[in-house]
C-alpha cells in the first residue's frame, strides 16, 4: 500500500501558519484586489446552458460583480457584467433560465443574447444616446474541457490554458464527457472562504468528523487516519489522490443502490477502463485544487465541483454540484439520489464544526495552525495565495 510520507511534502515547508490571514479584514481587501480581479474564475459547465437562450448568473460579491453567461443564437458562450447601460441596475435577477433577450426592470431597456442593446424606450428623449454603444459590458470568457471560466481583468495576464498550466493534462486523464446530470446543494456559512476550502481538501478530519457516516470509505485499520495516496503540485494548483478502503462493506440500503445503479464509489476502485487513471490499487478519487476557489473531485462514475464565493472576511457562500451520467433506469436514479443524500449529510457534519472556527480564530486563543501531513493541500493554498498576491502588477497593487 502506498501512502504519502513526510519526505514527500517537506519541500513545501513545515513551519506554523498564522491564523490572522483567515479572519483579517485587511487581508480580505488585499485578496479582493490582488486575486479576484485578476485570476480566472470558474463559472459553470457548458452542460448547464446547452441550448440557445440558456443563461447563468454568477455573483462574485467580493468584487461587487454579477456576471451573466449566455449561449447565443450562434451557439457561442459569452459573458457580460449583469449591469444595465442606462443607470447600472441589475438586468437579470434569476440564477438561470432560458430567454430570447433580457429586459432591465428599471426602465425597460432590452438586450439580446449577444449583449447588444435591442430597444431603448423613448430613445428620442436622450441628448447623447448612441444605441450601438449601449450594450452590456463584456467579460473575458474561456471554455475548456466543458468548463466555463471568466476573468474580470480589463486584459487577462494569461490565457486560461496558461493559467491552468500543467494541471490541465492531469484533469484530462479523467473523462468529463457524458456527465450531464447534476444535483446542487449549497448555502452560506460564517467562516472565511479559505477555511471552507481547506475543509474539503484534507483527509485528516475524516476519521473524527465523519466517523458515523463516510469515514470507512477512506479509513481502515491499514490507514486509520485516511492518509492520502499522493500529492502533486502545479504552480498555483494542486492534486491529491484519495485512498479507498478495499475491504469496506456497504450497509443494506447503500448495497441496494450499488447493485441497482453502480454509480457509487464504495472504496477502492478496481483498475477498469472506466477509471482512466489509477494511482494505486486502492485509489478512490482525485481532488484537484484550482486556484483560487475551485475544487474538482473526480471519481470514475461521478465527480463533484465545489465553488466558493467570498462574501466577507468571515462569511462565504458555497455551491457543491454532483455530476453523473444520465440515469438509464430507476435503479440508477435511486443510486444517484442516495449519493446526493449521503453527500448532503456529510457536508452537514462539516458545517457543524466550521461554524465554530471563525469565532475561535478571532478570539486570539491560538495564533497559528500546525498543518499535518494530510493537510498539505491547505499549506500549498496558503503559500500560493501569498505568492500570487505578491506577483500582482503594480497597477493592481495601487
Amino acid at each position: 500500500m502506498t501512502l504519502v510520507q513526510k519526505k514527500d511534502v517537506e519541500a513545501l515547508g513545515t513551519e506554523l501558519i498564522p491564523t490572522e490571514p483567515y479572519y483579517s479584514e485587511a487581508q480580505f481587501e488585499r485578496e479582493r484586489e490582488l486575486v479576484f480581479r485578476r485570476a480566472w474564475l470558474f463559472a459553470g459547465r457548458e452542460q448547464e446552458i446547452p441550448n440557445e437562450g440558456d443563461f447563468l448568473v454568477k455573483d462574485w460579491d467580493i468584487v461587487d460583480a454579477s456576471i451573466l453567461i449566455t449561449r447565443g443564437k450562434d451557439d457561442k458562450i459569452r459573458a457580460f457584467h449583469n449591469v444595465c447601460a442606462h443607470r447600472s441596475a441589475k438586468v437579470v435577477w434569476e440564477e438561470r433560465g432560458n430567454a430570447k433577450g433580457f429586459n432591465c426592470r428599471y426602465h425597460g431597456w432590452r438586450y439580446g443574447l449577444n449583449g447588444a442593446a435591442l430597444s431603448i424606450p423613448d430613445s428620442e428623449g436622450f441628448f447623447h444616446l448612441d444605441q450601438k454603444n449601449c450594450g452590456l459590458t463584456p467579460v473575458h470568457v474561456a471554455v475548456w474541457n466543458t468548463m466555463i471560466f471568466i476573468n474580470l481583468a480589463p486584459e487577462p495576464e494569461q490565457t486560461l490554458l496558461e493559467f491552468l498550466g500543467p494541471i490541465a493534462p492531469k484533469i484530462l486523464e479523467h473523462s468529463m464527457q457524458g456527465f450531464d446530470s447534476y444535483f446542487t446543494i449549497g448555502g452560506e456559512v460564517t467562516v472565511n472562504w479559505k477555511c471552507l476550502i481547506d475543509n474539503f481538501q484534507e483527509t485528516y478530519h475524516l476519521a473524527s468528523v465523519h466517523h458515523l457516516s463516510v469515514a470507512d470509505r477512506s479509513v481502515a485499520e491499514a490507514n486509520p487516519r485516511g492518509r492520502p495516496i499522493s500529492f502533486e503540485f502545479f504552480g498555483l494548483h494542486r492534486l491529491m489522490g484519495v485512498w479507498g478502503n478495499p475491504h469496506r462493506k456497504p450497509d443494506l440500503v447503500e448495497g441496494i443502490a450499488i447493485r441497482n445503479g453502480g454509480v457509487i464509489s464504495q472504496g477502492a476502485v478496481q483498475q477498469t477502463a472506466e477509471a482512466k487513471l489509477i494511482r494505486d490499487p486502492n485509489w478512490q478519487l482525485d481532488v484537484h485544487g484550482i486556484f483560487p476557489t475551485l475544487l474538482l473531485d473526480i471519481a470514475p462514475t461521478f465527480f463533484f465541483i465545489h465553488e466558493f464565493f467570498p462574501l466577507a472576511a468571515d462569511r462565504t457562500r458555497w455551491h457543491s454540484t454532483i455530476w453523473f451520467p444520465q440515469a438509464k433506469n430507476a435503479g440508477q436514479r435511486f443510486s444517484q439520489e442516495y449519493s446526493v443524500a449521503a453527500f448532503r449529510d456529510t457536508v452537514a457534519e462539516d458545517l457543524a464544526v466550521l461554524r465554530t472556527q471563525q469565532k475561535g480564530m478571532r478570539s486570539g486563543a491560538k495564533k497559528y495552525f500546525d498543518f499535518q501531513l494530510s493537510e498539505t493541500m491547505c499549506r500549498h493554498s496558503y503559500k500560493t495565495l501569498n505568492d500570487y498576491m505578491a506577483s500582482a502588477p503594480a497597477r493592481a497593487a495601487e
